[in-house]
Protein backbone atom coordinates (compact mmCIF):
# COMPACT_ATOMS: atom_id res chain seq x y z
CA UNK A 1 0.00 0.00 0.00
CA UNK A 2 2.47 2.70 0.53
CA UNK A 3 4.87 2.57 -2.26
CA UNK A 4 1.67 3.59 -4.04
CA UNK A 5 0.86 6.71 -1.82
CA UNK A 6 2.93 9.49 -3.52
CA UNK A 7 4.17 13.03 -1.05
CA UNK A 8 3.37 15.65 -2.17
CA UNK A 9 5.23 19.25 -0.66
CA UNK A 10 3.22 22.82 -1.31
CA UNK A 11 5.16 26.15 -1.03
CA UNK A 12 2.94 28.70 0.80
CA UNK A 13 0.77 30.10 -1.99
CA UNK A 14 0.68 27.49 -4.09
CA UNK A 15 -2.34 25.83 -5.33
CA UNK A 16 -2.95 21.74 -5.30
CA UNK A 17 -5.65 22.30 -7.72
CA UNK A 18 -8.51 24.70 -8.82
CA UNK A 19 -12.16 24.66 -9.17
CA UNK A 20 -14.00 22.69 -11.87
CA UNK A 21 -10.20 20.11 -11.97
CA UNK A 22 -10.79 16.56 -12.94
CA UNK A 23 -11.14 14.55 -9.49
CA UNK A 24 -8.49 12.26 -9.94
CA UNK A 25 -6.98 11.69 -6.24
CA UNK A 26 -7.52 12.85 -2.77
CA UNK A 27 -5.52 14.33 -0.34
CA UNK A 28 -4.67 13.39 3.28
CA UNK A 29 -2.73 16.83 4.97
CA UNK A 30 -0.10 15.75 7.29
CA UNK A 31 1.23 19.13 8.11
CA UNK A 32 0.22 22.90 7.15
CA UNK A 33 -2.86 24.80 6.51
CA UNK A 34 -4.67 24.56 3.43
CA UNK A 35 -7.40 27.37 2.28
CA UNK A 36 -10.86 26.27 0.69
CA UNK A 37 -12.34 28.69 -2.14
CA UNK A 38 -15.14 28.94 -4.54
CA UNK A 39 -15.89 31.19 -7.23
CA UNK A 40 -19.13 33.29 -6.98
CA UNK A 41 -21.63 34.30 -9.68
CA UNK A 42 -18.95 37.28 -10.53
CA UNK A 43 -15.88 35.17 -10.98
CA UNK A 44 -14.04 36.32 -7.64
CA UNK A 45 -12.96 33.72 -5.06
CA UNK A 46 -14.73 33.41 -1.91
CA UNK A 47 -12.76 31.86 1.24
CA UNK A 48 -15.10 28.94 2.44
CA UNK A 49 -12.78 27.31 4.70
CA UNK A 50 -9.70 26.05 5.98
CA UNK A 51 -8.15 22.26 6.22
CA UNK A 52 -5.35 21.38 8.78
CA UNK A 53 -3.39 18.46 9.95
CA UNK A 54 -5.93 15.53 9.67
CA UNK A 55 -7.93 17.00 7.09
CA UNK A 56 -8.91 15.70 3.56
CA UNK A 57 -9.31 17.31 0.47
CA UNK A 58 -10.60 16.16 -2.93
CA UNK A 59 -12.55 12.82 -1.80
CA UNK A 60 -15.89 14.38 -2.97
CA UNK A 61 -15.25 14.47 -6.24
CA UNK A 62 -13.65 10.61 -6.06
CA UNK A 63 -16.95 9.21 -4.96
CA UNK A 64 -19.17 11.42 -7.00
CA UNK A 65 -16.90 10.73 -9.83
CA UNK A 66 -17.56 14.57 -10.96
CA UNK A 67 -15.35 17.89 -11.29
CA UNK A 68 -13.29 19.67 -7.97
CA UNK A 69 -16.29 21.75 -6.55
CA UNK A 70 -13.24 24.19 -4.65
CA UNK A 71 -10.01 25.71 -5.06
CA UNK A 72 -7.31 24.49 -2.59
CA UNK A 73 -4.50 26.42 -2.35
CA UNK A 74 -1.85 25.98 0.77
CA UNK A 75 -1.44 28.56 3.27
CA UNK A 76 1.71 27.55 5.05
CA UNK A 77 4.13 25.08 3.40
CA UNK A 78 2.49 21.93 3.38
CA UNK A 79 3.24 18.17 2.96
CA UNK A 80 0.61 16.29 1.64
CA UNK A 81 -0.46 12.18 0.82
CA UNK A 82 -1.59 11.56 -2.46
CA UNK A 83 -4.42 8.84 -3.19
CA UNK A 84 -5.25 8.27 -6.62
CA UNK A 85 -8.27 7.27 -7.89
CA UNK A 86 -7.60 4.41 -8.97
CA UNK A 87 -5.60 2.99 -5.13
CA UNK A 88 -8.48 4.68 -3.59
CA UNK A 89 -10.72 2.05 -5.30
CA UNK A 90 -8.36 -1.10 -4.57
CA UNK A 91 -8.58 0.73 -0.74
CA UNK A 92 -12.16 0.47 -0.68
CA UNK A 93 -12.03 -3.16 -2.45
CA UNK A 94 -9.36 -4.38 0.19
CA UNK A 95 -11.24 -2.65 3.19
CA UNK A 96 -14.86 -1.40 2.61
CA UNK A 97 -14.82 0.22 6.18
CA UNK A 98 -12.47 2.58 5.04
CA UNK A 99 -15.31 3.84 2.82
CA UNK A 100 -17.82 3.94 5.88
CA UNK A 101 -15.27 6.85 7.51
CA UNK A 102 -14.94 8.63 5.09
CA UNK A 103 -18.69 8.80 4.02
CA UNK A 104 -18.90 10.00 7.59
CA UNK A 105 -16.76 12.72 7.52
CA UNK A 106 -18.52 14.44 4.21
CA UNK A 107 -21.83 13.46 5.72
CA UNK A 108 -20.89 15.64 8.80
CA UNK A 109 -19.23 18.51 6.36
CA UNK A 110 -22.49 18.68 4.70
CA UNK A 111 -24.76 19.14 7.40
CA UNK A 112 -22.89 22.77 8.18
CA UNK A 113 -23.16 23.31 4.82
CA UNK A 114 -26.03 26.49 4.67
CA UNK A 115 -25.59 27.15 8.06
CA UNK A 116 -24.43 30.77 8.91
CA UNK A 117 -20.51 30.92 9.03
CA UNK A 118 -18.94 33.02 11.40
CA UNK A 119 -16.01 35.06 9.85
CA UNK A 120 -12.83 32.42 9.65
CA UNK A 121 -10.79 33.86 12.39
CA UNK A 122 -7.03 32.62 12.68
CA UNK A 123 -4.12 33.61 14.73
CA UNK A 124 -2.45 35.53 12.65
CA UNK A 125 2.04 34.51 11.78
CA UNK A 126 3.59 37.67 11.36
CA UNK A 127 7.19 37.94 9.66
CA UNK A 128 8.89 40.99 10.80
CA UNK A 129 11.72 42.24 8.10
CA UNK A 130 13.97 44.73 7.87
CA UNK A 131 15.05 46.77 5.00
CA UNK A 132 17.95 48.60 6.70
CA UNK A 133 21.06 46.36 7.78
CA UNK A 134 21.22 48.54 11.40
CA UNK A 135 17.83 47.71 12.51
CA UNK A 136 17.67 45.47 15.73
CA UNK A 137 14.86 42.98 14.64
CA UNK A 138 15.27 40.72 17.58
CA UNK A 139 14.32 43.79 20.17
CA UNK A 140 11.69 44.82 17.85
CA UNK A 141 10.40 40.98 17.95
CA UNK A 142 10.95 41.07 21.59
CA UNK A 143 8.94 43.84 22.37
CA UNK A 144 6.34 43.27 19.96
CA UNK A 145 6.14 39.60 22.11
CA UNK A 146 5.69 41.59 24.88
CA UNK A 147 2.83 43.14 23.65
CA UNK A 148 1.03 40.19 21.87
CA UNK A 149 1.28 38.09 25.12
CA UNK A 150 -1.50 40.70 26.88
CA UNK A 151 -3.77 38.68 24.83
CA UNK A 152 -1.96 35.06 24.03
CA UNK A 153 0.79 32.47 24.37
CA UNK A 154 3.33 34.08 22.06
CA UNK A 155 6.39 31.82 20.30
CA UNK A 156 9.11 34.04 18.33
CA UNK A 157 11.08 31.85 15.56
CA UNK A 158 14.66 33.18 13.95
CA UNK A 159 17.40 30.96 11.67
CA UNK A 160 19.55 31.08 14.89
CA UNK A 161 16.45 29.80 17.21
CA UNK A 162 16.08 26.82 14.89
CA UNK A 163 19.46 25.81 14.46
CA UNK A 164 19.66 25.94 18.13
CA UNK A 165 16.21 23.63 18.39
CA UNK A 166 17.58 20.76 16.21
CA UNK A 167 21.11 21.49 16.97
CA UNK A 168 22.45 22.07 13.58
CA UNK A 169 22.53 24.27 10.91
CA UNK A 170 18.94 23.55 9.37
CA UNK A 171 17.15 26.90 8.79
CA UNK A 172 18.56 27.77 5.18
CA UNK A 173 16.70 24.21 4.24
CA UNK A 174 14.96 24.11 0.92
CA UNK A 175 12.99 21.76 -0.99
CA UNK A 176 16.10 20.36 -2.52
CA UNK A 177 16.66 19.35 1.10
CA UNK A 178 13.49 17.05 1.55
CA UNK A 179 13.90 15.85 5.20
CA UNK A 180 15.30 19.18 6.68
CA UNK A 181 12.46 20.84 4.54
CA UNK A 182 9.39 18.98 6.24
CA UNK A 183 11.15 19.16 9.45
CA UNK A 184 11.43 22.86 9.72
CA UNK A 185 7.68 23.24 8.19
CA UNK A 186 6.67 20.64 10.61
CA UNK A 187 7.97 22.57 13.69
CA UNK A 188 6.64 26.01 12.73
CA UNK A 189 3.63 24.09 12.36
CA UNK A 190 3.20 22.92 15.57
CA UNK A 191 4.03 26.32 17.05
CA UNK A 192 1.54 27.62 15.45
CA UNK A 193 -0.95 25.05 16.81
CA UNK A 194 0.33 25.48 20.32
CA UNK A 195 0.39 29.35 20.43
CA UNK A 196 -2.00 32.19 20.03
CA UNK A 197 0.55 34.29 17.98
CA UNK A 198 3.92 33.01 15.85
CA UNK A 199 6.09 35.24 14.99
CA UNK A 200 9.19 35.05 12.60
CA UNK A 201 11.89 37.08 12.70
CA UNK A 202 13.61 36.95 9.00
CA UNK A 203 17.34 37.24 8.34
CA UNK A 204 19.39 40.59 8.07
CA UNK A 205 18.86 41.81 4.81
CA UNK A 206 22.45 41.46 2.81
CA UNK A 207 21.47 41.92 -0.91
CA UNK A 208 18.89 38.63 -1.00
CA UNK A 209 16.52 36.61 0.50
CA UNK A 210 17.63 33.90 2.57
CA UNK A 211 15.68 30.33 2.67
CA UNK A 212 14.48 31.34 5.85
CA UNK A 213 13.44 35.01 4.95
CA UNK A 214 11.80 33.48 2.40
CA UNK A 215 10.25 30.77 4.34
CA UNK A 216 8.71 33.20 6.67
CA UNK A 217 7.20 35.28 4.24
CA UNK A 218 5.32 31.97 2.94
CA UNK A 219 4.14 31.50 6.74
CA UNK A 220 2.63 34.70 7.27
CA UNK A 221 -0.45 35.97 7.34
CA UNK A 222 0.86 39.67 8.04
CA UNK A 223 4.62 41.33 7.11
CA UNK A 224 5.30 44.01 8.47
CA UNK A 225 8.23 45.92 6.96
CA UNK A 226 10.79 47.62 9.27
CA UNK A 227 12.62 50.68 7.69
CA UNK A 228 15.04 53.06 9.27
CA UNK A 229 13.22 56.56 8.89
CA UNK A 230 16.15 58.19 8.11
CA UNK A 231 17.78 56.14 5.17
CA UNK A 232 16.89 57.11 1.43
CA UNK A 233 13.28 56.68 0.51
CA UNK A 234 14.30 55.01 -2.64
CA UNK A 235 13.10 51.01 -2.91
CA UNK A 236 15.88 48.99 -1.32
CA UNK A 237 17.53 46.05 -2.72
CA UNK A 238 15.33 43.75 -0.48
CA UNK A 239 12.08 45.45 -1.50
CA UNK A 240 12.95 45.22 -5.23
CA UNK A 241 13.12 41.13 -4.70
CA UNK A 242 9.93 41.56 -2.57
CA UNK A 243 7.55 43.16 -5.61
CA UNK A 244 7.04 40.20 -8.05
CA UNK A 245 5.68 37.49 -5.61
CA UNK A 246 5.26 38.30 -1.74
CA UNK A 247 4.45 41.87 -2.09
CA UNK A 248 1.58 40.81 -4.46
CA UNK A 249 -0.31 38.50 -2.54
CA UNK A 250 -3.18 39.69 -0.23
CA UNK A 251 -0.64 39.59 2.87
CA UNK A 252 -1.32 42.38 4.96
CA UNK A 253 1.67 44.26 4.94
CA UNK A 254 2.75 47.19 6.63
CA UNK A 255 5.56 49.74 6.63
CA UNK A 256 6.97 50.66 9.98
CA UNK A 257 9.34 53.43 10.07
CA UNK A 258 11.74 54.15 13.04
CA UNK A 259 12.41 57.72 13.90
CA UNK A 260 14.73 58.47 16.43
CA UNK A 261 12.60 61.16 17.53
CA UNK A 262 9.12 62.57 16.71
CA UNK A 263 9.01 63.71 13.37
CA UNK A 264 6.76 64.65 10.52
CA UNK A 265 5.89 62.17 8.22
CA UNK A 266 8.67 62.92 4.91
CA UNK A 267 6.86 64.19 1.78
CA UNK A 268 7.20 61.67 -0.80
CA UNK A 269 7.02 58.05 1.13
CA UNK A 270 5.25 56.42 -0.92
CA UNK A 271 4.11 52.50 0.36
CA UNK A 272 1.84 51.46 -2.45
CA UNK A 273 -1.41 49.59 -2.39
CA UNK A 274 -2.61 47.02 -0.16
CA UNK A 275 -0.11 49.00 2.89
CA UNK A 276 -0.63 50.59 5.74
CA UNK A 277 1.85 52.34 7.77
CA UNK A 278 3.08 53.39 11.23
CA UNK A 279 4.96 55.64 12.76
CA UNK A 280 7.25 54.91 16.06
CA UNK A 281 9.02 57.58 17.70
CA UNK A 282 11.96 57.79 20.05
CA UNK A 283 13.65 54.19 18.82
CA UNK A 284 17.67 54.72 18.48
Amino acid sequence: MEPKLERVELSGGEVLFHQNDPGDAMYFVGSGRLQVSVEDSDGNPKRIGEVMRGGIVGEMSILANEPLWATVTALRDSVLIKLSKEVFEEVIDAYPKALVNISNRIIERLKYAHMPRKPIRKRPNICLLALHEQIDLEQIGYELGQLLQQKGSVYTASSPIADQVFQRNIAQATKTDSYDHWRLSNWLDEQELQHHFLILLADKPDGHLSAWTQRCLRQADEILLIADAQQSYRLTEVEIQLQPTYLATKHKQTLVLLHSAPTIPPIGCVTGPGFHSIIISGKG
